[in-house]
């Protein structure tokens, strides 16, 4: 038995010698076909009639070509070698192309690359929603390289997660006046800097820039800054307890209060501030937000009972009617309130 497992074993090492040997005495060098390249688009979303600008991280060979698509129809071939060029796309609307570098080798059709062109004059008949949550100091290069991976992904809109200083005070400093750095409610420095370069960036790409915050938030220090409390969810009909989501401290520097959507007086209050916010930071719409099921009685301050998924709708409304040159979105979380907010 042990003379079987040295003849075994010999033979083992005779093999991966004799590969080594045929390996190292080839005399013809092999030359692997060009490796599979990468593309990009100038944008995440074009209008009809836009020009396409298209790059790839090799030089093409003379003998690439590119195909134009959309689903099975052949749009448009051309011959092309280089690193970039120009599409102007057609007229239609809300239409879908795919972009192919292709070789034929020995008679066989090989894909080099491909990428996706979305023509869309509204980015909200095909949605694909991505976000942001760090606002620290950055180059632009830093800011340029993340949205540049963003647009490769194809995401067309962009939610703005916790770039306001407090949920029911969302601008730090005044419309005239303000301020150039603020913490956001995990403490986390939040740049003015940053936040425009991103927004700057964004736009760039044609991606709408969506700015976020709850329909119904805010912090310990609300009624310094306005907020009544005859605007708040209570858990009891004395008006006793307000309804709050409670978060750690530290890292955070507030519970997140939670008010009535549906109350005319937070609705005017909110809108008007977030209106300022906007005045400063050049944002496409407002992501709303919720916390879905509260499993738990709420009233409002005179104690009488909340329906809170009922309220979104009229929170909504007055949005729209306060900012109506706005993208409204609105998050039903876990599909809570999803038939009242569609």
């Amino acid at each position: 038995m042990i003379g079987k497992k040295r003849l075994i074993y010999l033979l083992f090492v005779l093999i991966l010698a004799g590969c080594k040997r045929s390996e190292t005495s080839a005399s013809t060098p092999y030359n692997p076909p060009l490796t599979k390249v990468s593309l990009t688009t100038d944008k995440a979303r074009y209008n009809p009639g836009d020009v396409v600008q298209f790059a790839v991280d090799k030089e093409l060979p003379s003998t690439a070509k590119i195909r134009y698509r959309h689903l099975n129809k052949v749009i448009r071939e051309e011959d092309f070698s280089g690193k970039s060029w120009q599409w102007t796309v057609p007229g239609n609307d809300f239409t879908g192309y795919m972009v192919d570098i292709y070789e034929t080798i020995g008679g066989k059709e090989v894909v080099l690359g491909s990428i996706g062109v979305d023509v869309s004059s509204d980015w909200s008949r095909f949605p694909r929603y991505g976000f942001l949550s760090r606002y620290s100091q950055m180059s632009n290069s830093a800011v340029n390289a993340v949205v540049k991976k963003l647009n490769r992904d194809h995401i067309n809109g962009i939610q703005f997660y916790d770039c306001e200083f407090k949920h029911h005070l969302p601008l730090a400093g005044t419309t005239a006046n303000p301020d150039t750095v603020w913490t956001d409610i995990a403490g986390r420095d939040i740049y003015m800097s940053t936040l425009k370069k991103y927004l700057n960036a964004v736009h760039n790409y044609n991606m709408e820039a969506m700015f976020y915050n709850l329909a119904y938030g805010a912090l310990s220090d609300a009624r310094a800054d306005g907020v009544s409390d005859q605007w708040y969810l209570y858990t009891d009909r004395l008006h006793g307890t307000k309804d709050k989501f409670a978060l750690p401290n530290p890292p955070f520097k507030s519970n997140i209060w939670l008010l009535d959507p549906s109350n005319a007086g937070w609705q005017q209050y909110i809108a008007n501030k977030t209106e300022d916010f906007f005045k400063v930071f050049d944002f496409d719409g407002y992501h709303i937000d919720q916390l879905g099921n509260r499993d738990k009685n709420l009233y409002t301050y005179n104690g009488v009972s909340v329906n809170l998924p009922t309220t979104f709708e009229s929170f909504i409304q007055a949005m729209h009617t306060a900012m109506p040159e706005k993208i409204l979105v609105m998050n039903a979380v876990n599909q809570y309130g999803q038939r009242e907010i569609a």
